[in-house]
């Protein structure tokens, strides 16, 4: 049970609500030593009740589907790697604004696997909609003391995303474009990682950062 919610969070509900959720999927894979295949159909269930008053249930279906590429190159003294990696979700629109918001949020973390989810809110309280494909690529090059690593995705809409945080949408939770880069270079005592999480419907970073060791 959940206490204390602000007024502007609550939906239709009050202060306080228990929240249920069921989170049910079925996933198929494929594996070889070249490459991957995984399918996956999910079904999330949510149940809100406040004190008996007000009562939401909520099921909303997902499909996405991921493929994946591995190729290497071995000479004197270098080893390098190469995946390219292909990923396509669907999640139908459902108005979800009468559930209060507990704990969701839009995602703005620089980590690439989370492009590659059916949720582009955290938390439970918004599923939001896509019918999206991503498309990313990462490599390693490791020589005999260095190793640098790059890898970048960027979701590409078929459908502009509907469902926001609030009713009003003036936080601008349903512009999700992400274009993620990361980069990772060791070099004898040496560390350097750069990241940044660009939004290329909001035309803004959503995070960056860079770090030197």
């Amino acid at each position: 049970r959940y206490y204390n919610i602000q007024s502007s969070n609550q939906g239709a509900f009050g202060s306080s609500v228990h929240r249920v959720v069921g989170d049910i999927s079925l996933e198929q894979s494929i594996n070889r030593p070249y490459g991957y295949l995984r399918n996956k159909f999910e079904e999330i269930i949510r149940y809100y009740n406040s004190d008996d008053v007000h009562t939401e249930t909520s099921i909303i279906p997902s499909f996405s589907s991921e493929a994946g590429l591995f190729f290497e190159k071995r000479g004197n003294h270098l080893y390098q790697t190469l995946m390219p990696k292909l990923f396509y979700v669907y999640v139908p629109y459902r108005s979800q604004y009468d559930f209060p918001i507990i704990d969701a949020s839009v995602k703005s973390d620089n980590n690439l696997s989370s492009l590659f989810s059916s949720r582009r809110f955290q938390g439970f309280d918004r599923i939001g909609d896509e019918n999206a494909f991503v498309l990313s690529m990462s490599t390693m090059i490791k020589q005999a003391k260095a190793t640098y690593e790059l890898e970048m995705g960027k979701q590409i809409n078929i459908e502009s995303p509907k469902l926001c945080l609030d009713k009003d949408c003036d936080d601008d939770s349903h512009a999700y474009n992400p274009l993620i880069l990361n980069l990772k270079g060791s070099q004898d005592n040496f560390l350097i990682t750069a990241n940044a999480n660009y939004d290329t419907s909001l035309k803004s970073f959503r995070n960056v950062g860079a770090n030197l060791e």
